[in-house]
């Protein structure tokens, strides 16, 4: 089962990883193998059941280098995402915080009627992408 909170990492991990077997000829066990983990890992990670801890991390961007990939640990985080990617990204976080908006809202001074009339305005979407 997938995770929200984990499907941007999934989504770029699935891209490297991909690029990598093209570049290599080798499998997903064999990149297991190579980082120092499982076949299973790297399934739940393309599944977004999982991630990686900071040292399997390191270890699945040192094989991406080592193939002559440039990726850092900065890949696998949103402010390195395309535009849509980000709006993507933040539209799940957004999907995941449900009925607290309203709480949230009141907590900084504004209220849900405000911020509905905000998000219909024309043009939203092209002046605030993220929201």
């Amino acid at each position: 089962m997938s995770n929200r909170n984990y499907e941007f990492f999934a989504s770029r991990f699935c891209k490297a990883l991909d690029g990598w077997k093209q570049i290599t000829g080798k499998t997903d066990k064999a990149f297991a193998k190579e980082i120092h983990g499982s076949p299973n890992s790297i399934t739940r990670y393309r599944h977004a059941s999982a991630m990686p801890s900071a040292a399997s991390l390191d270890e699945i961007i040192r094989a991406f280098q080592f193939a002559g990939m440039n990726i850092s640990e900065d890949y696998f985080y949103p402010s390195s995402a395309t535009r849509e990617e980000q709006y993507q990204y933040s539209s799940e976080y957004m999907n995941t915080i449900g009925d607290n908006h309203q709480k949230y809202a009141e907590s900084i001074g504004l209220y849900d009627y405000f911020l509905r009339f905000i998000k219909e305005s024309p043009g939203f979407d092209d002046r605030f992408p993220l929201w």
